[in-house]
């Protein structure tokens, strides 16, 4: 809810520059879900940026998202795929 408010509180600036829209995918907890979850998002949506969340997400989601060439905010533990090019562990 606090991301749909933000989006809401971004979009209604008069002189927003950028319209935001927040799509969610579900993972299943998993890193097959993530993946599942990431391919659906860049298939239907044009996705202009990635939020990952746990560890598992990252490791599979972080090839993806060098690959397109699209930035990818992961809220995870592991360091080790963060590349501070596409990629970026928080």
């Amino acid at each position: 809810r606090a991301v749909i408010l933000t989006q809401e509180e971004l979009n209604g600036r008069n002189n927003a520059s950028y319209r935001y829209e927040f799509y969610f995918e579900d993972n299943g907890y998993t890193p097959r879900g993530a993946v599942l979850a990431t391919q659906k998002l860049l298939s239907f949506n044009k996705v202009d940026a990635l939020i990952t969340v746990f560890d598992f997400a990252v490791n599979p989601t972080a090839p993806i998202a060098r690959k397109r060439k699209i930035p990818s905010l992961n809220f995870a533990w592991g360091v080790d795929k963060a590349d501070a090019e596409y990629n970026f562990i928080f």
